[in-house]
């Protein structure tokens, strides 16, 4: 007999599942079959006996170790973080429990569909942010801003994350999270060469601290949302190389025919609000 816990989210009691012995392919079958209705339902994965099924983090709290470490700053520079309960709400827009949470709904979106789970594994409400993978919090939780992430952040501001960076991640085909757009202090704000298909969320237009942006070398398709013209604080705007050719012909130099397109129709006006942006960088598109 196999025995399997699991953790559902949101409740972190544990359900032991005992299987009986069942030879031969029907075994495999069934096994199978439960890992998917899990994963879709319960964004949770089947282990071996020895391992603990993995389950999506719950929220983030004050109390949580993503956060308690920044707690006192975070009560002090922060209006209403200690109401109770210390939870995300559909009204708070302004603290680290916005970007704590909204970076866990953006996993569960990248992570569906990542070559491995180990991407973006240590983002979780029981590890502190300042170890999540490509996250950047400033000030830090002593409320130092010497790090050069923290460039031009007011040493007495509240801590908020201000860059999410990925590079050659493994992604998949996942396309990129509306949650992103939550995070309304992101001055850094870069994935590229990590395999994202799909459109670019118009919803990335509300983050006016904004001064970098790049998806270069993706397979992004669709066209580029006029909402980017409300970037008005962006110096770079990487969207290259989202267009994808089959193999080049050795033997007479031509190149292979394109099987994804990339960004396509026309450059959105608005773009000309961007007073401040030094390089637009968008070849190997079909714009």
């Amino acid at each position: 007999m196999t025995e399997m816990s699991i953790s559902p989210p949101p409740r972190d009691r544990r359900i032991i599942i005992r299987f009986f012995p069942i030879a031969g392919a029907s075994a495999f079958v069934a096994l199978t079959a439960l890992a998917v209705v899990l994963t879709q339902h319960w964004g949770v994965g089947i282990g071996t006996p020895a391992e603990a099924w993995t389950s999506v983090p719950s929220a983030c709290t004050l109390s949580s170790p993503a956060i308690s470490p920044y707690a006192t700053l975070i009560e002090a520079r922060t209006p209403g973080a200690t109401t109770t309960p210390s939870v995300l709400t559909s009204t708070d827009t302004g603290s680290l429990l916005t970007d704590c949470n909204s970076l866990l709904a953006a996993k569960g979106s990248l992570q569906t569909r990542a070559l491995s789970t180990a991407v973006f594994n240590d983002w979780s409400a029981n590890t502190n942010m300042h170890s999540w993978s490509g996250v950047a919090v400033c000030p830090r939780a002593d409320g130092s801003v010497s790090d050069a992430d923290c460039a031009g952040v007011a040493a007495t501001a509240a801590p908020r994350v201000v860059a999410l960076t990925c590079s050659s991640c493994s992604l998949g085909s996942a396309t990129l999270p509306a949650a992103l757009g939550n995070l309304h202090t992101l001055r850094r704000l870069s994935i590229e060469n990590s395999g994202l298909t799909g459109q670019i969320p118009p919803e990335l237009g509300q983050l006016a601290d904004l001064t970098h942006l790049s998806f270069a070398n993706n397979q992004l398709s669709g066209t580029i949302p006029s909402d980017l013209g409300m970037l008005t604080n962006l110096t770079g705007l990487y969207l290259n190389g989202q267009k994808k050719r089959d193999v080049d012909n050795q033997e007479t130099g031509e190149r292979g025919p394109v099987i994804h397109p990339g960004l396509t129709g026309t450059l959105p006006g608005s773009l000309g609000n961007l007073d401040k942006l030094t390089v637009l960088s968008l070849f190997e598109n079909s714009l």
